[in-house]
């Protein structure tokens, strides 16, 4: 232990920086082993789990890089870093802990709500989860009936103090280090280097040929999804998906020049008004007036059943999963090309 203190009092600011890091690296790399817990009975490609895991936890040091943004910053600037390893009241020490413990709380809140959107959707949560708020009444009923609430926000708040706590005496127990001569200022521009640096590769990812950041597209190596579910980060996913629901604007000139060619692929009738498509169809008269039955199947999974253009490789060759469900929709009213908005089953079949 003694040998450790004089490692970390030797290199400040830049070993109490690498250990904030891997610290919340460590605490995002335990929600990801939790996953899978719950994943692993699902995932077929096993092979793939130590590297969604090395990539995971890439994504975990990137967002623990940022977690660790404030505390560098005060710790790099000499005359912060006096002030917060100080013993003294310092206006810089109290919005270094107020900064850190709202980013704590939310990146906490964010791996709760992720968790549930896992449990609730097999899938996890991105900017497409703000549709919940649009009926927040509806969603919050939900959220009461089906989690058990109460425990989870003890447990929240349980472990935000407890986080809050071991920060506070992680703070206190730095020792800012002595600048001494033209030898001292060099050694510390050194050290200063070296953290922005460390903190940059880590955040930048990856280091590859093509000099492409770490991004959402490296999770998503494998055809099991469970694997690219190990794999992602909530709160880059989230980022990753900030673009969600925003339209590109329609380009009139261009649907103007296309209408001919797609007037004559859809064989409008001669004569249709520009850009419009509709199409009208008088039917064909029945013998016997059909007797409808909607059936919602939830989780059905169409596409690993016999209905599927293509089954995959995964699951064999000429396999035949669902036959009577196949024999279902060949004697009645089926149609192919039916399409939902969305994969929920109460907002799709809306």
């Amino acid at each position: 232990m003694g040998i450790l203190r004089r490692i970390r009092s030797r290199f400040q600011p830049l070993t109490d920086i690498l250990l904030f890091v891997a610290a919340n690296a460590a605490l995002f790399f335990a929600a990801r082993l939790a996953l899978l817990y719950f994943l692993l009975p699902e995932i077929t490609e096993r092979g793939a789990i130590a590297k969604a895991l090395y990539i995971g936890l890439k994504f975990d040091v990137r967002i623990a890089v940022f977690m660790a943004l404030p505390l560098a910053l005060c710790l790099l600037v000499p005359r912060w870093e006096r002030s917060v390893g100080g013993s003294a009241p310092s206006a810089v020490r109290r919005v270094l802990y107020t900064v850190t413990g709202l980013m704590a709380a939310l990146a906490m809140l964010l791996h709760i709500l992720d968790f549930g959107f896992f449990f609730y959707l097999h899938q996890h949560i991105d900017m497409s989860s703000t549709v919940f708020l649009e009926d927040p009444s509806e969603s919050a009923r939900m959220v009461w009936q089906s989690y058990p609430v109460p425990a989870i926000a003890l447990g929240y708040a349980a472990g935000l103090v407890l986080y809050t706590w071991l920060f506070i005496r992680f703070v206190r127990g730095h020792a800012p280090s002595a600048i001494s001569g033209r030898s001292g200022k060099w050694r510390r521009a050194g050290l200063t280097l070296a953290a922005l640096l460390a903190l940059f590769v880590m955040g930048y990812g990856q280091i590859s040929s093509n000099l492409f950041p770490l991004r959402w597209s490296n999770a998503y190596f494998c055809a099991d999804n469970n694997i690219s579910l190990l794999a992602v980060n909530p709160i880059q996913n989230i980022w990753d998906t900030r673009n969600f629901g925003k339209a590109i604007p329609p380009d009139a000139k261009a649907t103007r020049e296309a209408w001919p060619r797609m007037a004559r692929w859809l064989r409008l009738p001669e004569g249709a008004a520009p850009l419009s498509y509709m199409r009208h169809f008088s039917g064909k008269p029945m013998e016997k007036r059909p007797n409808i039955v909607i059936i919602i199947m939830e989780s059905l999974c169409w596409e690993r059943t016999s209905l599927a253009p293509s089954m995959p490789a995964s699951m064999g060759a000429g396999i035949d999963p669902t036959p009577f469900l196949k024999e279902l929709a060949g004697k009645s009213l089926y149609f192919p090309h039916f399409y939902a908005p969305t994969r929920t089953t109460a907002r799709a079949a809306r």
